[in-house]
Order: C-alpha cells, then sequence, then structure tokens
C-alpha cells in the first residue's frame, strides 16, 4: 500500500495509480494541480484539484476486467469520453464506470475542477451482459448518498497508512461498500420484474458476504412471500440464486487467475470458508469443482435457513 500526498505534478499522480496510467494536457503554463492519494492492491482511490485540462486514463486490462470506476464531481464541470459515448458531471454528480473500458478521458472544463476518483475491485456474477455495454457509464442522481460516498471516499483518499494488522482489509471493505451502495440505488426508469430485480441485485451484490434475503427482498419494493413466489414460479429461490452467482464470480476470478488461492477465492466470492465454496461448485459447476484438487466431497446438514443469503 502507497499513501502520496499533496503533489503537484501529472507525473506523481500517474505513480500513484497502481496498474493505470495517467497523462494530463490541456495545462496551461504555470497552472498547479494538487493530488492527494491512496493505492492499495484492490483499490486506490484519490483527491485532485485541476484547473481546465484533460485527464486520459489508460488501465490494464486485467484490472479494467474486474474494476469500477467511480468519479465524484465536487467543484467545477467535467466531461467523460468512453470511446463510444460521452457524458457530463457537475457539481455533486457522481457516475460509475462498469468493468469493461481500458481508456478513459475526462475533460475538466471549468477554471476550478475538484474530484475525487475511486477504482476498487468488485466481482459480480457476469450474468447481466447490459451491465458491461461498451462504454457505458451509470450516473447516481440521489443528492444525500452523492454526498454521504463522496466523503467516504474522499477520507479513502487522504487516509494515512494503516499501523495494525487487519487494517488493509477492512479499507478494501470500506472502499468495496462505497461502491456497493451506489449501485445498490435503482437507475431512474428501472421498471424490472421482481424476479428480474432481484436477480439483477444479486449479480451485483454476490461477492458481499453480508448480502440477506430481507435486503434482496428490500430494493424489489414486494413482500417476503411474494418474491419467493417469483422465484418458484422461474424454478429458482432466493437464497440458491446467490450461491449460483457466487460460484460464477469464483469462476471468474480462477478464469483471470488460475494460481488463485482457495481461500482467496472463497472470501473474494462472498462465501464464508472454503468449504462453502465447494459445496456450491459441486451443486453448481462440476468444471469449476475441476480446477480445487483434492476437494473432497461434503457432506450437506440439514440447516435452517441462514440470516445470510446463499451461504
Amino acid at each position: 500500500m502507497i499513501r502520496v500526498d499533496a503533489v503537484e505534478t501529472p507525473l506523481e499522480f500517474a505513480t500513484t495509480l497502481v496498474n493505470s496510467h495517467v497523462s494530463v494536457s490541456g495545462l496551461a503554463p504555470g497552472a498547479a494541480a494538487s493530488i492527494a492519494a491512496t493505492a492499495a492492491p484492490r483499490w486506490y482511490a484519490a483527491h485532485s484539484t485541476w484547473p481546465a485540462c484533460r485527464l486520459r486514463i489508460e488501465r490494464s486490462a486485467y484490472v479494467a476486467a474486474q474494476r469500477r470506476l467511480f468519479i465524484f464531481v465536487a467543484r467545477g464541470e467535467v466531461d467523460i469520453d468512453t470511446g463510444s459515448r460521452q457524458y457530463t458531471l457537475q457539481r455533486g454528480h457522481v457516475a460509475s464506470k462498469s468493468p469493461d473500458t481500458l481508456v478513459l478521458q475526462l475533460d475538466a472544463t471549468a477554471q476550478e475542477n475538484e474530484l475525487v476518483i475511486l477504482s476498487v475491485e468488485l466481482p459480480d456474477s457476469g450474468e447481466h451482459k447490459h451491465e458491461h455495454e461498451p462504454g457505458r457509464v451509470t450516473r447516481f442522481l440521489d443528492p444525500a448518498i452523492n454526498a454521504f460516498t463522496y466523503a467516504a471516499a474522499y477520507g479513502l483518499a487522504r487516509a494515512p497508512l494503516p499501523q495494525t494488522a487487519g487494517a488493509l482489509d477492512v479499507l478494501y471493505s470500506a472502499a468495496a461498500n462505497i461502491g456497493r451502495t451506489l449501485l445498490r440505488a435503482p437507475e431512474p426508469g428501472d421498471r424490472r420484474a421482481p424476479y428480474e430485480a432481484a436477480i439483477h441485485y444479486i449479480s451485483l451484490h454476490a461477492s458481499d458476504p453480508g448480502l440477506s434475503v430481507a435486503e434482496i427482498v428490500s430494493v424489489t419494493g414486494v413482500p417476503t412471500r411474494t418474491l419467493q413466489l417469483a422465484f418458484h414460479t422461474n424454478g429458482d429461490t432466493i437464497v440458491r440464486a446467490v450461491r449460483r452467482a457466487r460460484v460464477l464470480v469464483a469462476h471468474g476470478i480462477w478464469t483471470r487467475n488460475p494460481d488463485q488461492a482457495h481461500e482467496a477465492v472463497a472470501k473474494q466470492a462472498g462465501f464464508s470458508s472454503v468449504r462453502r465454496l465447494r459445496m456450491a461448485l459441486q451443486e453448481f459447476d462440476e468444471v469449476t469443482a475441476r480446477l480445487m484438487p483434492r476437494a473432497r466431497k461434503p457432506v450437506v446438514p440439514e440447516v435452517a435457513q441462514a440470516t445470510t443469503a446463499g451461504d
């Protein structure tokens, strides 16, 4: 983990962003930028102020495949160009770039612009391909949620290096929860049926180990029994859908990194233990199960439904 405080050159800014390259153009002679950033293996947060200029962010294919990029505008105005689509963010606006685009261009157009950029690994099941449409940017419109998440991301960008064991995991959880808080809000005009809405939500949040049935029910706006019947009509259950989505997350992790340790994959995919991961793999995906040698077939106990979904 690295920390950079109050640097004033784009080169220092670029070196802060792990697995990213940032180039800055259009700065007037003598114009200065101010940047503070914290970077860790699975996330970075950078707070910066800029005059009118252009930032070009180039992400490696590995990072672009698994990280979401969140852009917070505290002052000024920023035009986003993904290569195929263009968006404008003004003060108080927040946007998310789904994991796909390798190159992102940000044009800061006001005299003074203040941004926070958060890049965080948020594995999802990949079941909803529209989430990964080329160049797609999601904008978040609720001012209360935007203000809260901006303050949290700003705090991460300015945070000192951790001094205690386990703090790195805590900070990653904080970064991931910022993203999940934003993604939880439905997009304007979203009129999915309860089953589709629940599956969509599960696909985005499967890697959250605290994902619960009550939380999934709450985002659909229907009673628990109604949602259970909707799943039954589709030959499914809520907890089974969560386990299935987590298996897809695990499959994606092993596809990108076949040598990833079993414990790490279980944790990143949202499972409480390797045993739970193995049980789910045997239930849904024998091909993926073969990626875990020496895995013994577990005995599935008769247990009551847990408070967390799919675990």
